[in-house]
Order: C-alpha cells, then sequence, then structure tokens
C-alpha cells in the first residue's frame, strides 16, 4: 500500500508536497540544484509609435539548492530574444551560489512568450518572459503617486 492511500482526498495538497519532498531530496544528494531565488523587471523600453519595438529586460536570479556544484553548459534563447549570464556559461554555480540570467526580449505590437533555455549536463531548464505591449502601455500611462 502507498503512503498517499493514508491521506484523504482533502489532504491532497498534503499528499502532493511529501510526495514532491521524497523525489526531490532524493534526487540532489550530490548534486547542484538550482530554483528560482527571485527575479526583477527592467525599465520597458515603450515607442511613441504603438507598433514599434516594445522591449522589456527581466533579471532571474537562480540559487542552487544542492549540495554539490551546479553545472551550467550554454544558454539559448527563442528569436528577438537575448540572454546573459553572470556568471557567463559554461559556469561551476557552487552550494549557496547563484547565477543572475539576464533575458531581454522584444516584440512589436502583440503579446509574445520568449523562451531561454538553461542547458545543464542532467536538464534543461527553462524560463519564460511574456511581453505584452498592451499592458507595458498601460502601466508607462499612469501616473505615479505622490508622495
Amino acid at each position: 500500500m502507498s503512503q498517499s492511500a493514508v491521506f484523504k482526498l482533502s489532504d491532497q495538497r498534503v499528499v502532493i508536497f511529501f510526495l514532491a519532498v521524497l523525489l526531490g531530496g532524493g534526487c540532489t544528494a550530490k548534486k547542484g540544484q538550482l530554483v528560482l531565488h527571485h527575479s526583477e523587471n527592467g525599465v520597458p523600453i515603450i515607442p511613441v509609435d504603438p507598433k514599434g519595438v516594445h522591449q522589456l529586460t527581466h533579471t532571474f536570479v537562480l540559487h542552487n539548492v544542492g549540495k554539490g556544484p551546479a553545472l551550467v553548459d550554454r544558454l539559448r534563447c527563442t528569436t528577438s530574444t537575448t540572454v546573459v549570464g553572470d556568471p557567463e556559461p559554461p559556469c561551476e554555480i557552487g552550494p549557496g551560489e547563484t547565477i543572475r540570467i539576464a533575458v531581454t526580449a522584444k516584440s512589436h505590437h502583440q503579446r509574445v512568450t520568449r523562451r531561454v533555455w538553461i542547458d545543464m549536463p542532467d536538464a534543461t531548464l527553462e524560463l519564460r518572459v511574456v511581453v505584452d505591449p498592451q499592458l507595458l502601455r498601460q502601466a508607462a500611462d499612469t501616473p505615479l503617486p505622490h508622495p
């Protein structure tokens, strides 16, 4: 009988968390494991012409929570996107260390999702940045509150 059969259906969140801890804990004993620590938006570039190129830079900070180094072989991205890693791949992120990945995504007048792949020896991680020119323009037109 599996451990999850002991819990009631109403305790499903507990079962999922319990299984995630078991699966995640066994895989990271000697390897590095990158998790998202935080992310931040830069100042968007909004053209005067609504059909011009809108640009957004988003920085992801990934933290190695594993007990060994996380090896990053390379960074790849979709078209109309640039990506820069600090440190620059190929690199080794030691336990407790971070890598900053700055993604600059562009779009004309439509909402798009741009992707970045972090290639590692045993896995590929995916990051996504959504550029929505309409939302960027609305945010730029909203006045800031006065102190």
